[in-house]
């Protein structure tokens, strides 16, 4: 009786911690993606320091997440939305505006993936 309580206990222990980890990571990848929006309305108003700004809000909720993301997702996939992400204010100028609105396109596509992934492995 006492292995079959402890079998239980795991088992709720488990389901929580996959609970806390479905909100954590869509609560990320939505602030990332509200962030990634933000900047690509004020690239199209010609806002291009607040659009810098939203982009690099957008990669701060991604460094400050990312360990815990590392640890239910694959290492290489979670480097490459960081890697994209530390990117996106170098474009946010006038001269580079279709290079900028494809690379937020891009970055929103791929947080989009990483949060499919997460959720089929759970």
């Amino acid at each position: 009786m006492k292995r079959i309580r402890c079998a239980v206990l795991i088992l709720v222990l488990l389901g929580l911690l996959a609970v806390a980890a479905q909100i954590h990571i869509d609560t990320v990848t939505h602030n990332i993606i509200a962030a990634l929006d933000q900047a690509h309305i004020c690239a199209v108003r010609n806002d291009w320091e607040h659009a810098r700004s939203f982009a690099l809000h957008a990669c701060s909720i991604m460094e400050d997440n990312r360990h815990i993301m590392e640890f239910f997702i694959k290492r290489e996939t979670v480097a490459s939305l960081a890697l994209n992400l530390k990117g996106l204010s170098v474009y946010a100028q006038a001269p580079s505006a279709p290079d900028f609105i494809f690379e937020l396109t891009r970055a929103k596509q791929e947080t989009e993936t990483l949060r499919h992934f997460f959720f089929s492995v759970f």
